[in-house]
């Protein structure tokens, strides 16, 4: 494909069958009519930009209006972003940066504080490493092989087990999900339409997922889970795609239903600090753990973003926040906490500590320690004690977790 005029903008509607072709070849996915239908009503075509070479479409950049949950616990809205692809044979170098860039500025004018977004593979995790984007959350994925399962369904190890089959597009996994996210430091709280649409699509899918999920003592479901059976034979496993409950019981009902039907579980996209692995090794054997990055951030203005959210220490910082790809990001800027709050303004004093905004994003939930950045080279300072006043001032008392992928 040759080169030719470059253009960013979004797109009216007899052009998202084209976008979303573009989107599935990128990623090897299989178009249907039935999938553009799908997201033909819920498509937000004020946001998704698409970019145009020589008339021609060649790239995608979603994006949608979110609340994203941090310290505090405050909602903050911000922009999900997603499927940045280029059409690979668009023989033009950096039309990809060339799209997100589009996209931070466009937000950044909009005045969202940041953008959040998940990285698939190795050439986007560097890509977003190198232009100023930090995984703002981690998930695990667990294996294990368990001992003889002794029940063979959800309710049916003891009568007071209230865990229930519901259908895919069930109205109460909404519920739960409005319960957990508000309260969990890195969740997206989803709009509902969102929601019905993937769920809609996952109804699609070869297998799809069953639900069980946890009636409470006060009648209202508190949590579920999404799962199906992969492989055969030996390679049979029951494989959770989707786990999120808001109360220990919840969580000990489903995690032991699903217990009692499988020898080999896998669960994806736990939380770093979950119960599982230490439940799971005492009911056999953990054969897996591999950590992945799952929400990423990236902050277009840093006033905005450090005033969202909330503080558990009272101090004040001079930061130099280094951004080479925004330079509308970048600047110094006084950084002051007090009763939970913070001021977050321009300022001409000498900083305490030069970071880039990467090194910034990777702090902004409260659970990354400066001092590692620092040693990395992308924080900077002749002082170690502010580097250290900036861990504290950053400090959230919860391990962020942003919930499904999906």
């Amino acid at each position: 494909m040759s080169s030719g005029e470059i253009a960013i903008r979004g797109i009216c509607e007899t052009e998202i069958e084209r976008f979303l072709r573009v989107l599935g070849e990128a990623y090897g996915r299989n178009i249907t009519d039935a999938y553009i239908e799908a997201w033909r009503g819920s498509f937000d075509y004020r946001r998704n930009l698409a970019l145009f070479l020589g008339g021609r479409l060649v790239g995608t950049a979603t994006a949608g209006a979110v609340t994203v949950t941090v310290p505090g616990p405050r909602q903050v809205r911000a922009v999900v972003t997603g499927n940045l692809t280029v059409d690979r044979r668009a023989e033009v170098p950096g039309l990809g940066r060339e799209l997100f860039r589009a996209q931070c500025r466009r937000h950044r004018e909009e005045g969202e504080p940041f953008l959040v977004f998940s990285v698939t593979g190795r050439e986007m995790d560097m890509l977003h490493r190198a232009i100023g984007s930090a995984p703002m959350t981690d998930s695990m994925v667990i294996r294990a092989v368990l001992r003889q399962p002794e029940t063979t369904g959800p309710g049916r190890s003891s009568p007071a087990v209230a865990v229930e089959e519901l259908d895919l597009l069930s109205p109460e996994l909404d519920n739960v999900h409005e319960r957990v996210a508000p309260t969990t430091p890195g969740m997206i709280v989803r709009d509902r339409s969102w929601m019905r649409t993937y769920r809609t699509l996952s109804a699609a899918a070869d297998p799809v997922p069953s639900v069980w999920a946890h009636r409470g003592p006060d009648g209202l479901f508190d949590g579920y889970a999404l799962w199906s059976v992969t492989g055969r034979g030996e390679g049979r496993r029951v494989t959770v795609e989707e786990f999120t409950t808001a109360t220990p019981g919840a969580w000990n009902e489903i995690i032991g239903e699903l217990a009692n039907i499988t020898t080999h579980l896998e669960m994806r996209n736990c939380r770093t600090d979950d119960a599982a692995l230490w439940w799971l090794s005492r009911r056999g054997q953990i054969t897996h753990r591999e950590l992945r990055h799952a929400l990423w951030i990236r902050i277009i203005n840093v006033p905005a973003a450090l005033r969202a959210r909330r503080y558990f220490a009272t101090g004040r910082i001079r930061l130099e926040v280094v951004d080479s790809f925004l330079p509308q990001a970048a600047g110094r800027f006084l950084f002051e906490t007090r009763d939970g709050h913070a001021e977050c303004g321009p300022t001409t004093g000498a900083a305490d500590v030069r970071l880039t905004i990467g090194a910034l994003g990777a702090l902004y939930l409260g659970h990354t320690d400066p001092r590692a950045l620092a040693l990395a080279g992308l924080i900077e300072s002749e002082d170690d004690a502010a580097v250290a006043r900036l861990g504290r001032l950053m400090a959230g008392p919860h391990v962020p977790w942003s919930g499904s992928e999906r």
